[in-house]
Order: C-alpha cells, then structure tokens, then sequence
C-alpha cells in the first residue's frame, strides 16, 4: 500500500456518505501447523450500503476454501482444463473510474479528535509503514524539507512527506509513519517546527 499510494484522507464533502472498513487478519500455515505467513485485508462494511443506491455490484477478492474444493469437483467431474491466473499487478495497478474517497479507515485517535477535523481542508498522502501516523499542520512549507536535519539520529522511519495547502494561508501537512512509540527526545526535536495545530495520533 506504501508504494502504491493505495489511498489518500481527505475530508468529507458536506452531503458525502461513509461506507465504514473494517481489518481483517489471518494466520497462514504449513502441513506441520506452524505461521509462516500473516495475511490482512481491508474490507468494507456492506451492510452500511443499500442495493442500486451505493452500489450495483460486489467484490470480495477472497475465496472460501469450499468453493474451491467445488469448483475442483466439477472441473475434474467433467474433465476440464484448470488454469491458474495471479491478479495482483490488476488490483495494484488498476484505476478505479468511480471516486471511493468516502470510505473510512478506522482506527484510534489517541486524544480523541477526529483526524479529518484537525487536518482540515488539506489532502494528506497516506503511506502505511507503521503502526501510528503522527500529522502535524505547518506554518510554512518550506519548513519540511528541514525535517529529517532537525530530528538529527531520531529518524522515525518518514514514509511521506505530503504537502497541500493554500497559497492564501501558505499552510502545509505533513504525515509520517511511526513504528513504535515516540521517545522525549523525539517530541521535544519536533516541537522545534513551527506549527499551526498540534500534532495527533492516528493509531491503526
């Protein structure tokens, strides 16, 4: 999702409708029982939509193993070929012609606010690459490209750096990924960018 730029959060429109998400974890394992793989897909929730008003049609791209085995039944029944086909590069580089920017990330807003309403008006490029996302509202553009210089050794693994703003208020956001929590000396480095808002937590 990272590089491929998969979503961006914007806020709502006024008469915009949500369709909420919801995370899906699974543990993949070998013939002994042992994880060798941990799987995550993120789908929404469709019963917060109603049939040929939201949508016309479905897709889950996950198969339940039983509709497998059917499938193989018939297909070795009647003696057809099988041909196995990998989708990925569709889904990760596929453009989609309708605009799904209503749909809702969920996730724990450590002080309570809504993420959208402190970020305000402006786009923000969001790149997984950790388990928190700190967004922070800047006086000055150009103060971003001094980021990585005033936070020194305390790298905090920056997945983006997106900037959009207006040229009136010469606003900007930035957003990056955190793998863990953020030590004193991190907070007081970054508290040296001048900033509009304060900072806020998006836990995933």
């Amino acid at each position: 999702m990272k590089d491929n730029q998969v979503w961006v959060l914007v806020e709502l429109p006024p008469n915009g409708q949500t369709v909420r998400s919801k995370w899906l974890f699974k543990k993949k394992t070998d013939m002994d029982g042992y994880v060798h793989t941990l799987k995550a897909c993120l789908v929404a929730k469709g019963y917060t939509q109603t049939y040929d008003v939201d949508y016309e049609e479905t897709f889950f791209p996950i198969a339940d193993i039983r509709a497998l085995r059917i499938l193989l039944a018939i297909t070795a029944f009647y003696d057809y070929e099988i041909w196995q086909m990998d989708v990925k590069n569709a889904f990760l580089n596929g453009h989609l012609s309708e605009d799904s920017g209503e749909i809702i990330v969920e996730g724990k807003v450590k002080d309570g606010v809504s993420h959208l309403k402190k970020v305000g008006a402006f786009e923000v490029d969001v790149r997984l690459e950790g388990n928190v996302l700190l967004c922070r509202q800047f006086d000055q553009p150009n103060t971003i490209g001094s980021v990585t210089s005033i936070l020194g050794e305390e790298n905090l693994n920056i997945s983006s750096l997106s900037v959009s703003g207006t040229t009136q208020r010469k606003q900007a956001v930035m957003v990056f990924g955190v793998d863990g929590k953020l030590s004193n000396k991190a907070l007081k480095k970054i508290d040296k960018i001048p900033v509009v808002e304060e900072f806020v937590f998006l836990i995933l």
